[in-house]
C-alpha cells in the first residue's frame, strides 16, 4: 500500500508539470523500435567554395565546378532527381589585420552546396576520386541510407508499440496497479519540458569522407522509432 501510495505521490507531482498529461493517476511510457540493416544508397553532401577579389571570376570558377560536378553524376547513370545543387551564396570576406588594426578585405566567397544518391554502392569509390579529380576538395558529409526506410521505417515503429506495451504492463506488475484505458499516444514526447520525457536518437552511422580506393564498407545503419504512451490507471 505504501509503495502505491509512493507512486500514485511521484504521479502527481510528475503531472503538476505537464498540462497535456491527465489529473488522473497515469502511467506515462516510451517505447523503441530498431531495425537494423545494410544501406543501398550514399548521399554525398558536396560544398564548391571560390574566394576571389573578383566577384565574376569567383562565380564563374564555382560554376564551372558545379557543371563538371552534375556531368560526372550523369555520366555514372545518376538519376537527375538525385541531384540537388543549392542557390548560389556569395558573400564579402574580411579578415582583421592586428597591426593595421583594421578589416582587410580578401574577396568574395562564392558557395554552393550539391547533394547527389548514389544508388549503386558498387561505384561509391570510384565516383568519389573522379570527384575529387574534378577538384571538388569538400565533402561536407557522407549519409548512408536505405531504399526501403518507409517499409522498415513502419516494422520499426510496429515494434515500438510493442515494446510500449511490454513495458506498461510491466510497470503495473512492478508497481502493482491495473492498467486502465489508453489516454494519449504519440511519435514525439508528450510534452517537450517533461522531466521524464526523453527524446528519441536516431542512429545513421556515416562513411569517412577521406576515402581510399577499396576502402569503402557501409556497414549497417539503424532506423528507429520512438512512441510515448499515456496509460490511465483504473
Amino acid at each position: 500500500m505504501r509503495t502505491f501510495i509512493l507512486l500514485f505521490t511521484l504521479l502527481f507531482s510528475l503531472n503538476s508539470l505537464a498540462g497535456a498529461l491527465p489529473d488522473s493517476p497515469h502511467l506515462y511510457v516510451k517505447g523503441v523500435g530498431v531495425i537494423t540493416v545494410k544501406p543501398d544508397i550514399a548521399q554525398l553532401h558536396l560544398s564548391i567554395n571560390f574566394t576571389n577579389k573578383n566577384v565574376i571570376e569567383a562565380k564563374k570558377q564555382a560554376d564551372t565546378l558545379a557543371a563538371k560536378v552534375i556531368k560526372i553524376a550523369e555520366q555514372y547513370k545518376i538519376d537527375k532527381k538525385d541531384i540537388s545543387a543549392s542557390e548560389l551564396n556569395i558573400h564579402r570576406e574580411t579578415e582583421y589585420h592586428s597591426a593595421k588594426q583594421k578589416q582587410i578585405f580578401i574577396g568574395y566567397q562564392v558557395n554552393r552546396n550539391i547533394s547527389l544518391k548514389i544508388r549503386n554502392l558498387d561505384q561509391y569509390t570510384e565516383i568519389m576520386q573522379t570527384l575529387i579529380n574534378s577538384g571538388v576538395n569538400e565533402v561536407g558529409y557522407v549519409t548512408l541510407l536505405s531504399s526501403k526506410e518507409d517499409e522498415l521505417r513502419q516494422q520499426a515503429k510496429e515494434k515500438a508499440i510493442k515494446d510500449v506495451k511490454n513495458a506498461v504492463k510491466s510497470l503495473a506488475r512492478s508497481f502493482d496497479v491495473k492498467v486502465g484505458d489508453l489516454y494519449r499516444v504519440s511519435e514525439s514526447p508528450i510534452k517537450e519540458e517533461d522531466v521524464y520525457a526523453m527524446k528519441a536518437m536516431v542512429r545513421m552511422r556515416e562513411a569517412p569522407a577521406n576515402i581510399v580506393n577499396d576502402s569503402f564498407e557501409p556497414g549497417n545503419i539503424e532506423i528507429e522509432e520512438t512512441i510515448y504512451a499515456v496509460y490511465l490507471i483504473d
